[in-house]
């Protein structure tokens, strides 16, 4: 019974340590296109920067965390709350996937530069990332 109950374990645990490694594995959406945010780690503003799509609820993005949005295709802006003046507009096509890197300097307030990276650059920055609910 304990030999059952033991193998029983180990085969939730692969089953969950599979779920795990696919949570960060960035897919399309079809009809839809996907845009990562994905702040760079470390950068010198240690406070978390607030940033909104297009005129959306803000969310506040920290050092080595990412948030995931699914746009209509088109053109989406993405820009940081003030007295940030960091902004960047994406023309998104259905069924792409798009990273973004945002850069955040300064001390006392947050500067931003929004630069759109390559696609290898984007999934090895989100391997590293934890994601932020954008809701």
């Amino acid at each position: 019974m304990a030999r059952r109950e033991l193998l029983a374990l180990i085969l939730l645990a692969a089953c969950a340590g599979g779920a795990l490694a696919q949570a960060g594995k960035p897919e399309a959406v079809p009809g839809k296109a996907v845009i990562y945010l994905l702040r760079s780690d470390p950068d010198a503003y240690q406070k978390p920067a607030e940033v909104y799509l297009n005129d959306g609820k803000p969310v506040a993005l920290y050092l080595g965390h990412h948030v995931r949005w699914v746009v209509a295709p088109g053109t989406h802006r993405i820009q940081c709350a003030a007295p940030d003046t960091g902004r960047l507009t994406l023309r998104v096509e259905a069924g792409k996937i798009y990273f973004v890197r945002q850069d955040v300097a300064g001390i006392t307030a947050p500067m931003s530069t929004l630069r759109l990276i390559s696609d290898r650059e984007g999934r090895e920055a989100l391997q590293r990332s934890k994601r932020v609910d954008s809701r």
